[in-house]
């Protein structure tokens, strides 16, 4: 694991952008079982800290931690799907995903639009558990081949 001391997940799509921009980079999305522990470990942390911010009723204060947890749901579902995340589709979650909870494209909408939210804090929760389930149930198949 000291090879991933420095690779971090935050902040958001910075491999994608240097993916996109051809420049050459780490391809987390190739390598999802060093990758995916980092994005729960990481979304573990934010969901404290709104946990935090929700429990003490300012959610004015959790906006920018909730992009980062959007951030962090959307590079968990491509990666799982061994793709960067994508900038040009005019969807957030590409309808093609093999591995994604139900509804996923509506409830990021709702997230997205409403990131202030004490139910949309729940929902993100709700994604990121049904996501690392999936992706279990993923990585079992995998092995199994």
């Amino acid at each position: 694991m000291r090879e991933l001391e420095s690779v971090t997940v935050l902040p958001p799509f910075k491999y994608e952008l240097a993916h996109y921009a051809n420049i050459s980079t780490l391809k987390p999305w190739e390598g999802t079982e060093k990758f995916i522990p980092l994005i729960l470990a990481e979304w573990k942390n934010i969901h404290a800290e709104l946990l935090h911010i929700f429990e003490k009723r300012e959610k004015h204060a959790a906006s920018a931690h909730m992009k980062n947890g959007i951030a962090l749901f959307l590079q968990f579902i491509y990666w799982v799907n061994g793709k960067p995340v994508g900038f040009t589709n005019n969807n957030i979650i590409d309808p093609t995903l093999a591995v994604a909870p139900s509804n996923t494209a509506e409830r990021i909408a709702f997230i997205s639009r409403r990131p202030t939210l004490y139910q949309s804090f729940i929902q993100l929760g709700e994604l990121m558990i049904e996501m690392e389930k999936q992706y279990a149930i993923a990585a079992l198949k995998k092995r199994k081949k």
